[in-house]
């Protein structure tokens, strides 16, 4: 049907000169994506004990007579060669809405992130408008899954990420999200590109959770210093070492801006604001960090740039899916 929509995953590491449409059909069967599903609107991969996953979100999904409450589909590349030319061997995972007549557009935004084997999910539902909950109709929101492979199934967290209160109610929350581990917390970041700061009309925000003992918690708020009405902060968000997030709505002539810093502290008073950078590395050959993992510059030329520089060149062989090495 027309908009069902598609993935394609690259058979060839770095450079993408084949690409393979993962048979959702033929995985998911009658659960597989349908007219107006919009199935790739939001894509996540990582890679975990081996394995390569991917996160595919189809948000026009319906559900029963819920209209476009939509669902998220993770496959796992099972190990071992190929079944054959340009064909993947993949495990399906069908991530439901648990509240498809409350949570509407569920899959708008995905993210995975492997922490040391242990795969996590985060999704996003753009909007919440259920016959019980008209006050805050609209307001997005994100849910945390945590993958066991002992049972081999994903657990929703607990609770949901629920933005605080933000106006107006059509806020955009959880257009993107992004997950990380960062000193020790994982963290977790949503962005509402549409809601409202103090008098301002839109300039957008983004909100900062952390998890303890299994249960997530409001971390921080986080706001565009040079703020203006309509920016869309938090559009679009990435979170790792540092913090980026997308305006792109922002400066003359809605150019678009993106604003990086070092993320705030999760023990710290809400409200701390970030200002726009434009952060380079020390040196042109400091591409990583020793103690915070490739790609991010530290002042030091060492291990991980190397590391870095070996992950561009080249990928594994098949020696590697039993050596576990890395690059």
């Amino acid at each position: 049907g027309p908009d069902t929509g598609a993935v394609y995953w690259s058979t060839s590491p770095y450079i993408p000169r084949t690409t393979t449409r993962i048979d959702l059909e033929g995985l998911f069967g009658t659960s597989a994506p349908g007219a107006f599903d919009y199935c790739g609107e939001s894509v996540a991969m990582c890679v975990s004990a081996g394995s390569a996953l991917a996160a595919m979100g189809a948000p026009g999904y319906d559900v029963d007579d819920n209209f476009k409450s939509g669902t998220v589909y993770v496959v796992k590349q099972r190990r071992g060669p190929v079944s054959g030319s340009g064909q993947l061997r993949l495990t399906p995972y069908l991530i439901p809405n648990h509240r498809p007549d409350l949570f509407k557009q569920f899959g708008r935004s995905v993210d995975l992130y492997d922490d040391n084997g242990t795969p996590y999910l985060i999704v996003g539902a753009l909007n919440r408008q259920g016959p019980n909950d008209t006050g805050v109709q609209g307001s997005g929101i994100a849910f945390v899954y945590k993958y066991s492979s002992l049972a081999d199934k994903w657990t929703r967290m607990s609770p949901a990420l629920v933005p605080l209160d933000t106006q107006p109610l059509y806020d955009n929350c959880a257009e993107s999200v992004s997950l990380t581990r960062h000193e020790g917390d994982l963290l977790a970041l949503i962005g509402c590109p549409s809601a409202n700061v103090d008098t301002l009309v839109s300039p957008g925000m983004a909100f900062l959770y952390v998890e303890d003992g299994g249960v997530w918690n409001y971390a921080n708020e986080i706001i565009a210093s040079n703020r203006q009405s309509g920016d869309s902060f938090g559009y679009a968000v990435a979170i790792d070492d540092r913090i980026a997030i997308g305006a792109p709505n922002a400066g003359s002539g809605n150019t678009g801006s993106v604003y990086v810093n070092a993320v705030p502290s999760v023990d710290s008073t809400p409200g701390r604001t970030i200002a726009r950078s434009s952060d380079q590395p020390f040196d042109p050959a400091d591409l990583g960090s020793n103690t915070r993992g490739i790609g991010h510059a530290d002042g030091v030329i060492g291990l991980a740039d190397v590391r870095a520089v070996i992950d561009v060149w080249g990928g594994c062989d098949h020696g590697c899916d039993y050596l576990n090495c890395h690059g």
